[in-house]
């Protein structure tokens, strides 16, 4: 039977696949399997799947090697399935051995919108995975949890203390720190700027997130005249 439903997904993504953005998201996504089928339409077809077939239908095996529109549909399953959040975090957990990309990592984030029904277990389970030195996309998946659903100033002091164990020599960690750093400024100013001063991270890490600062539309031209003097020569 499973072999049976991932043959009408195959079928329903290769009906839509769209030459033009595959070449132009390949680019994006080096060394990740792509068919080229946009992002709206992969979700459509997600919730399509989810009125049509069982829980155990919907979670068949996946492949070693899946596309990254069949990783879509598995992340968006698994944020929408009716299930007690136990059941969602083991879910969840297995999933996380698929990510092999920003775009699937950051995505499968932006659906589990459920966290802010469990921000507890969410934040809990999460934890462990800053300072996963084996898996970067753990961590990215850590840290874009971070940025989406705990930037609060109930979160800033637990997570500075997170960055600052993250070995950040992966891009896509490097990148992510930067960007929760942005977000955590804009969204807790009075809390994080003091961090500024004494955040310990490397200096192209540090400079990319004041970088990132300055580019949001967020900080008045005042303050981001003020981060670019905290730029680290070193």
């Amino acid at each position: 039977m499973s072999d049976d439903i991932r043959k009408v997904v195959l079928q329903d993504l290769e009906e839509n696949i769209d030459l033009k953005y595959k070449a132009f998201t390949k680019k994006l996504s080096k060394g990740v399997p792509l068919l080229g089928v946009r992002n709206p339409i992969v979700r459509s077809l997600a919730q399509k799947y989810l009125k049509t077939y069982s829980k155990d239908e919907l979670l068949y095996k996946l492949p070693q090697d899946p596309s990254y529109e069949e990783l879509l549909i598995r992340g968006v399953v698994i944020a929408k399935l009716k299930v007690d959040i136990k059941e969602r975090l083991e879910l969840i957990k297995d999933f996380l051995t698929y990510l092999n990309g920003w775009a699937i990592c950051d995505c499968f984030c932006a659906s589990l919108k459920d966290c802010k029904k469990h921000p507890q277990e969410y934040y809990e389970f999460i934890n462990p995975l800053f300072t996963d030195k084996a898996h970067p996309f753990y961590v990215r998946f850590a840290l874009v949890m971070s940025l989406d659903y705990f930037c609060s100033d109930d979160y800033v002091d637990s997570l500075v203390n997170f960055i600052e164990e993250i070995d950040t020599t992966h891009y896509y960690v490097h990148m992510g720190v930067a960007w929760l750093m942005a977000t955590l400024y804009c969204k807790c100013k009075d809390k994080f700027t003091p961090y500024l001063h004494t955040i310990k991270l490397d200096s192209k890490t540090y400079n990319k997130g004041l970088t990132k600062i300055r580019e949001s539309l967020i900080p008045t031209k005042e303050e981001k005249a003020y981060i670019k003097t905290l730029k680290r020569q070193d």
